[in-house]
């Protein structure tokens, strides 16, 4: 249920979805950030429901599921994603100065849906 949300999410925030750094970035955000959406029905914080943030593998799933291309076949496998993210990104603690930067723009974009309450570190 949580992916389905991600992906949800992620389908309309991803700009160029056969950009495979952005796409990586994206990868960072879920994998390290909680999600908080609007609860229908209920007011202020107190009624949202939470994403937590998701295992690399979970995320390698989405980004697989969300590649532009269908017929690309190796980005669409989890494998690919899950192997890209660790070769170049080295995994959630190793991104530069200039990729984190990007993943709050990234971050920004995610939080300017109405959806979405706030986009933050897991506490």
């Amino acid at each position: 249920m949580q992916d389905l949300k991600l992906e949800e999410l992620l389908s309309k925030a991803i700009e160029n979805r056969s950009d495979e750094a952005e796409m990586l970035l994206w990868m960072h955000l879920i994998c390290t950030y909680q999600i908080r959406l609007k609860n229908d029905g209920a007011s202020g914080t107190e009624g949202c429901i939470t994403v937590s943030p998701v295992t690399q593998r979970g995320a390698s799933q989405i980004l697989a599921a969300l590649w532009a291309n269908p017929d690309d076949g190796e980005k669409t496998l989890y494998e690919h994603w899950y192997r890209e993210y660790a070769l170049k990104l080295g995994g959630e603690s190793q991104i530069s100065k200039a990729q984190a930067d990007e993943v709050q723009v990234l971050r920004g974009r995610l939080e300017s849906n109405a959806q979405v309450v706030a986009v933050e570190l897991e506490s």
